[in-house]
């Protein structure tokens, strides 16, 4: 299935979460979220786990589970 994306990652970051860059671990999961690929993120606390999360979901069109 084909998602229509309704923002690229980086614009909906800076958007929604004020965040100028994101890091290359959180750019390479939701892009493979997007894709519709499985992930998992484990990362320290702090470190901007939930952008992984939060991102593909604004971006994509349609009902995002988390």
């Amino acid at each position: 299935m084909v998602m229509k994306l309704s923002g690229t990652p980086e614009k909906v970051a800076s958007k929604y979460f004020n965040v100028e860059k994101l890091k290359d671990f959180q750019k390479e999961a939701i892009d493979r979220v997007i894709q519709g690929r499985d992930v998992i993120v484990l990362a320290a606390t702090g470190s901007g786990k939930s952008l992984c999360y939060f991102v593909p979901g604004l971006c994509l069109n349609g009902t995002v589970i988390v």
